[in-house]
């Protein structure tokens, strides 16, 4: 069985949140000689040796999935949401964030078609190429997931921020990846200290990580694709706890976790940020105020004043630390005129030292924003009616 990096990903989730739970434990002297399965998917009995094999790897018992194989075609088509366009997507594209992507399912990846995923509405794993070994192995841990918590669409509403939510996603998806990669490099029997072993020398999610930064600077590149990408952070995330020992749930204490907390490999930092009042706009009421994070943060600044073509995405990478780093909350308002059916948005990032902050600020690249630069923050004021957002900018100016 070939081992390459260059293996298809499976789709996963590109809207939907996931939560950790505890469930009775594997001994890995049990597992020891599982290894990685060769079997038809589309027999019963192979089911199972792919539910085992997850569950050894991950270190809790789990029932095997329902598993349905159909055509790539119908894969994608299952898989397909509602593409309208709402005042909220409207809201993240007029700061540079196009969210044009709607769907229950979403590769990460992948250049070519989507071979199998974890249907979160029907939970079965969806196969399109039997062949597929390890989407399937992490389509399969996705599942082991859900199942664990009895059922994930509970957990969306959990979140009490985008970027909360966008962090829990990563964190967990980025189990399902993580998980289904390491049970895919499993094929020999191996003792409990030689797999962490063969695991810290096979398994790095970096050219995953380079292409969403390439994402990052693509305006193209709506935020639900840049969230599938950014599922390998939390990967790498999952990957070094993992081999510290066993996987904690994921942590729901006082802040939550943030995006910055993927980024940094660091347990939830909360946030006490005060943010500045937001002006009266006639006719425009809020539709929603959240903070967004560093993802989202460093999309829309790297957007703003676009890298040079000869910038490595290393310095991106770096750049993408260094926010998360100093920055000590954000918080965007979308604003709806339904009248004129219009949108506007305010976004103030608070950061210790603006100077410390390792993007041009110049703003060449957005021609629907204006920004305003105090000592510790950036406040960022963008609308479709350009007569509105300077109406908003002179009064926070």
């Amino acid at each position: 069985m070939s081992r390459t990096l260059a293996t298809t990903y499976p789709v996963l989730s590109a809207m939907l949140l996931l939560s950790a739970a505890c469930g009775d434990r594997h001994d890995w002297d049990e597992c020891e000689a599982s290894v990685a399965p060769e079997c038809d998917i589309s027999q019963v009995e192979c089911v199972s040796v792919y539910s085992e094999h997850v569950a050894c790897v991950r270190g809790a018992e789990a029932e095997p999935p329902e598993v349905e194989l159909l055509s790539e075609t119908e894969l994608i088509s299952r898989l397909s949401g509602d593409r309208s366009v709402s005042a909220s997507d409207r809201c993240l594209s007029v700061v540079g964030l196009e969210y044009l992507e709607r769907s229950r399912s979403w590769r990460a990846g992948a250049q070519d078609g989507p071979t199998a995923a974890y249907s979160l509405v029907e939970e079965k794993v969806l196969v399109s190429d039997p062949d597929d070994s390890r989407a399937i192995l992490r389509a399969v841990a996705i599942a082991h997931i859900d199942a664990e918590v009895g059922g994930l669409m509970n957990v969306v509403q959990e979140a009490s921020t985008l970027d909360e939510g966008f962090a829990r996603r990563s964190r967990l998806l980025g189990e399902a990846i993580f998980i289904g990669d390491a049970a895919w490099w499993k094929i020999e029997p191996m003792s409990d200290g030689d797999f962490h072993e063969f695991i810290a020398e096979n398994i790095y999610f970096g050219d995953e990580i380079a292409d969403l930064m390439w994402l990052a600077r693509e305006r193209s590149a709506g935020l639900g694709l840049l969230l599938s990408y950014f599922d390998f952070y939390g990967a790498q995330f999952v990957l070094e706890q993992w081999q510290e020992g066993p996987l904690e749930p994921l942590a729901t204490g006082p802040g939550g976790l943030r995006s910055a907390d993927i980024i940094l490999n660091r347990p939830p930092s909360g946030s006490e940020t005060s943010f500045s009042a937001i002006p009266s706009v006639p006719g425009y009421s809020t539709v929603w105020s959240s903070s967004l994070g560093s993802l989202a943060v460093h999309a829309h600044l790297t957007r703003a004043d676009p890298p040079a073509e000869e910038e490595t995405f290393t310095l991106d990478s770096e750049r993408i630390v260094t926010l998360a780093e100093i920055t000590s909350g954000d918080q965007a308002t979308c604003l709806y005129d339904a009248a004129n059916d219009a949108v506007a948005v305010v976004w103030e990032v608070v950061v210790d030292d603006l100077q410390s902050l390792p993007y041009p600020l110049d703003y060449s690249g957005l021609a629907t924003v204006k920004r305003s630069l105090r000592p510790d923050r950036v406040l960022i004021v963008a609308a479709e009616d350009l007569e509105v957002r300077d109406q908003i900018f002179a009064e926070i100016e």
